[in-house]
């Protein structure tokens, strides 16, 4: 049954300049992926402690004739083409696309749509302008959040983006019925700025019902009796109604693999169910047969390796304390923390990582140390940790640091509990693996990806130190047998990167991760993904006293030596001759014979950083790189980073070399100082940035 009046309402806009188009220039990759770990995050953040969270995905139609006025909306998306007026951009290809979308659904007379429902929720209350009631968040806070003060990591910030990008045009209708039996309904379009007969509106618009009082009115519609039954919630919680969502086999593996991958540990403990169409349901009866079903999280050949694969860290769950089978387990309570868990198993021939949770149980981070031979699950359960925690999780829940915090007041009890977590961790591994002082874990900072470098600070004149976050590999082995231990030249930054010796690289120097600040605080990450190889061919190299393994040993070191110089001459080889294909980070260019050509070359960098500022209304990224020499040509290829996966964002300047999409070409590097390269983007926001550096040979 329709209910008639409902009508679009964009504001209009004050200004000239065009805030806060982010949606328009930004099409994620994965964006089902994305969504999945978002909503279910947010569905956990407020139980109603009745039974396990319920989280439901199933796609469904709807007559176009029941949404009464709902195809006005392409009128905002034209205005927006004004605004963008050049056919070329991809703010304008993308806002086309959008039209298209919309309009081929309504000549067909009906909207598909993804529906996400939660139940065992608290729902989502409202009342207008107070931004910590949760719909209010959700819809009319679009590029801001809101903080509750129980520890939730659903703020409703950079995250809520997933919800809007997983629609063709960008369109979610929220129906919620909240813990005092409150319904709400809402229609949500975040689009870009638009102009309409020379007047321009915001890019968030409304689909709800005019009042006597106000034709212009955005509130949500309250009266049960006038919100379209499809849409109405009879029980509490709330749903989300992708428009123009389409069912695929990949979006539904997306969604189910999605929800394996990130929350499998409150699934094992019967905290979170989830549903997905024509897929098994998710449980703790049925957790670890779904994860073995699947190739690439199971234990077969085709498994991927370390953080990729949940398997063996659910495993470690499983079977905590079975010591003799090299299953560990301990957990501690602090005041300032109250319960955390630590779950190890021991396993020969793979990268040291372990996964970082608090009590939602989604997986936030993880931590890649060095060959000891093991992997780790850390959850921090208490109240307590989980409320510092959560104060200092980054919008995309992906990074514990406290600079994130709200409050310069929370900061010093943040960077106590992560304090008190590293001690933890680093105690317990030590009462099963054997140290020396060459071998530090130095997990300081917990940050979101493996060997990240610590913030440190810049000087006004832009200028860094030798020892701004870097550290001196050692290129020795302790008389344990472990390896690439890091000599820590600044207690600002502790990292432990090994090399690969085999390729002659370092990896991790490849693609470097840079976070904004409007303070000058710097911060560099390396990306480990550049590593899984590695996996395969570095090993712990045990001392055993009985000779039959010593002579095992010996002759696997052998073989390793012999993939190794493979390995050398496969590299020489790629060196020597060009590829006439893709390389990674650009394309060589070649001959017509195929015998010479241009190389790009990944670039080893002592520093990197980035600083943000704005000016005359235009966001810039400052992007500082030390290098160890003088290079005369080289390309930088930049991301944006994403929830996950990471964005090509086109670049509208820089202050140097040549811009080609998301690349700046002919850029020269001087060795000993600080080369500045300032950068804006397409949507004049703010970023934080992803730089591969290559050298034009």
């Amino acid at each position: 049954m329709s209910v008639p009046g409902y009508r679009w309402h964009f504001g209009v806009r004050q200004g000239s300049a065009n805030y806060g188009d982010n949606p328009v220039h930004h099409l994620f990759t994965d964006q089902f992926r994305s969504l999945v770990r978002e909503v279910i995050q947010n569905s956990l953040d407020v139980p109603n402690g009745k039974g396990p969270v319920t989280v439901k995905f199933s796609f469904d139609k709807i007559d176009a004739s029941l949404l009464d006025n709902f195809f006005e909306l392409d009128k905002y998306i034209e205005g927006g083409k004004v605004i963008y007026s050049d056919p070329s951009t991809k703010a304008y290809k993308k806002l086309d696309q959008m039209g298209a979308e919309l309009r081929a659904c309504q000549d067909a007379g009906e909207i598909s749509f993804l529906k996400i429902s939660d139940t065992n929720t608290l729902g989502m209350d409202y009342q207008r302008d107070v931004l910590k009631k949760r719909l209010c968040a959700f819809a009319y806070n679009l590029g801001g959040g809101s903080k509750p003060n129980l520890g939730a990591g659903g703020s409703f910030g950079y995250g809520k983006a997933t919800y809007f990008n997983a629609s063709p045009f960008r369109t979610v209708l929220v129906s919620t019925l909240d813990e005092n039996n409150n319904s709400n309904f809402v229609g949500v379009s975040w689009l870009s700025t638009s102009n309409i007969e020379d007047k321009k509106y915001e890019q968030a618009g409304y689909y709800t019902l005019p009042t006597e009082s106000d034709m212009h009115n955005e509130d949500p519609v309250s009266d049960v009796d006038k919100i379209p039954e499809v849409f109405r919630r009879n029980e509490q919680g709330s749903s989300f109604f992708i428009m123009g969502a389409k069912p695929s086999p990949s979006v539904i593996s997306d969604i189910y693999e999605a929800a394996i991958f990130n929350f499998w540990y409150p699934i094992l403990r019967n905290e979170l169910i989830v549903e997905v169409e024509g897929k098994d349901t998710l449980k703790q009866s049925t957790i670890r047969e779904a994860m073995l079903k699947i190739p690439a999280f199971s234990d077969s050949k085709d498994a991927k390796k370390g953080h990729n694969n949940p398997f063996p860290y659910l495993e470690s769950v499983c079977n905590k304390g079975k010591e003799a089978q090299g299953f560990y387990y301990w957990s501690t309570e602090s005041e300032r923390l109250g319960l955390m868990h630590l779950y190890v198993v021991k396993k020969r021939d793979v990268r040291d990582r372990i996964l970082f949770m608090r009590r939602t149980g989604m997986l936030i981070s993880y931590r890649t140390y060095g060959y000891l031979g093991f992997y780790g699950v850390f959850v921090c359960e208490g109240e307590k940790g989980n409320i510092l925690l959560q104060k200092a999780e980054n919008p995309e829940h992906k990074h514990w640091d406290s600079k994130y915090c709200e409050y310069e007041a929370d900061k010093p009890d943040v960077d106590a509990a992560l304090a008190e977590i590293e001690d933890f961790i680093n105690g317990k591994l030590k009462e099963i693996f054997a140290f020396n002082d060459a071998n530090k874990l130095g997990i300081n900072g917990l940050e979101q990806y493996a060997y990240v470098q610590s913030a440190y600070e810049e000087t006004q004149d832009d200028q860094m130190s030798d020892d701004d976050g870097t550290g001196d590999f050692s290129g020795e082995s302790s008389e344990n047998g472990f390896t690439n231990t890091t000599e820590l030249v600044s207690d600002k930054a502790k990292i432990n990167r090994p090399k690969n010796e085999s390729k002659g690289v370092e990896l991790v120097e490849k693609i470097t991760t840079v976070e904004p600040s409007n303070e000058g605080e710097i911060e560099g990450q390396y990306d480990p993904e550049l590593e899984e190889e590695d996996d395969e061919e570095q090993g712990e190299e045990e001392q055993e006293e009985d000779n039959n393994q010593k002579e095992e040993n010996e002759e696997q070191e052998n073989e390793e030596e012999q993939e190794e110089e493979n390995d050398d001459e496969d590299q020489e080889e790629e060196e020597k001759l060009p590829d006439s294909g893709e390389a990674e980070g650009g394309k060589n260019k070649t001959d017509k014979d195929g015998t010479s050509g241009t190389f790009m070359v990944p670039l080893k960098m002592k520093n990197m950083a980035l600083r943000t500022f704005q000016e005359d209304g235009l966001w810039n990224h400052r992007i500082l790189i030390q290098s160890s020499r003088n290079v005369e040509n080289c390309t930088l290829k930049i991301f944006i980073g994403g929830e996950d996966s990471d964005e090509e964002l086109e670049i509208t300047y820089s202050n140097i070399g040549t811009v080609e999409g998301n690349s700046v070409k002919d850029v020269s590097l001087k060795a000993d100082s600080t080369n500045v390269i300032i950068v804006r983007f397409e949507d004049n926001m703010k970023h934080s940035l992803i730089v591969n550096a290559y050298e034009n040979k």
